[in-house]
């Protein structure tokens, strides 16, 4: 197309002008004469790539990134190698980036491509072909979550939740790192992370069933929180988890004390749930000696419970 032509010169243009202001306003020309047009191409999007990981101005990065955002609902299985491009560039930028206005951006162009992504990559063939980003992704999602930023942090943990829908059981390849950050963050001050974190950790765990079994006493953690969303979140992980898993018999010990305590939750919600949990499972209670062990943990668990609720 003739306007993509002009609109690819002009961007080229902007690559080798020295004033920022000059830069600036090419790149918002570039932009009005876009927004009408159905597709970026690909030459045009990795210009904008270079502009919006490189350009020296804020404003500039901005701009592009805008532009970028824009056209993400274009892509097509066509422009996967493009994307693993962004993917790329993105996380060599992002740990430099100074403004964190355009590393929300970054994050934001992340996630739309993936939200994106999980609408072509239906076929095999193309996760295959996605793979070899799936390192800058988890990477870029890792270094967010551990930022000290609570929006960024929750920006990276919505990457984590959409790369889990795009490589499925491929993710455990990439699963350790994050998962260490996450539960790193379930003593965040603020409910919010701890939720959003509680919320990824329970994605993982469609992925890695022994996720829980690994990490016990982080989840202890979130079924006592003084948050009633953090303990929404944890045991409606807990039910998911044991209600979607055979043979869980053996484990029932290890769980089951804590879905007692949430079932006497002041919040109705909470206590309904673990209450209905319970009766799904009953079928697998009735060994006495899983009893026994269930008895046992349950008080070691309310004596920790109720120190924990004296402190707080």
């Amino acid at each position: 197309m003739e306007e993509l032509s002009e609109v690819l010169a002009v961007l080229q243009d902007v690559k080798s002008t020295e004033n920022k202001f000059q830069r600036r306003s090419k790149l918002l020309k570039a932009k009005e004469t876009l927004t009408p047009l159905r597709k970026l191409g690909k030459e045009c999007f990795l210009v904008l790539l270079e502009i919006a990981t490189k350009d020296p101005s804020e404003s500039c990065r901005e701009i592009a990134l805008e532009i970028l955002l824009k056209s993400l609902d274009l892509i097509t299985e066509d422009d996967i190698p493009t994307l693993m491009k962004l993917f790329t560039c993105i996380r060599h930028r992002i740990i430099n980036e100074e403004s964190e206005t355009v590393v929300e951006s970054l994050l934001e162009t992340v996630n739309i491509s993936l939200l994106r992504l999980k609408t072509i990559v239906y076929n095999k063939d193309y996760k295959k072909q996605l793979l070899p980003c799936m390192q800058d992704i988890i990477d870029v999602a890792d270094w967010s979550i551990q930022t000290k930023s609570p929006d960024l942090k929750l920006m990276g943990c919505c990457v984590v939740d959409n790369a889990a829908e795009v490589f499925g059981t491929h993710l455990n390849l990439q699963k350790e790192k994050i998962v260490k950050s996450l539960v790193l963050q379930l003593d965040h001050h603020q409910g919010k992370v701890r939720k959003a974190c509680c919320c990824t950790f329970g994605k993982l765990v469609t992925i890695d069933h022994n996720l829980p079994l690994d990490y016990e006493e982080s989840l202890v953690k979130l079924v006592a929180d003084q948050n009633f969303q953090v303990r929404l979140e944890s045991t409606k992980l807990i039910r998911d988890w044991l209600i979607s898993w055979e043979e869980l018999g053996q484990y029932l010990c290890v769980f089951l004390p804590y879905l007692l305590i949430s079932s006497l939750d002041e919040y109705e919600e909470i206590a309904e749930i673990s209450s209905s949990t319970l009766k799904e499972v009953r079928v697998l209670f009735t060994s006495t000696d899983v009893r026994r062990q269930v008895l046992d943990k349950t008080e070691v668990f309310l004596n920790d419970w109720r120190g924990k609720r004296r402190k707080n």
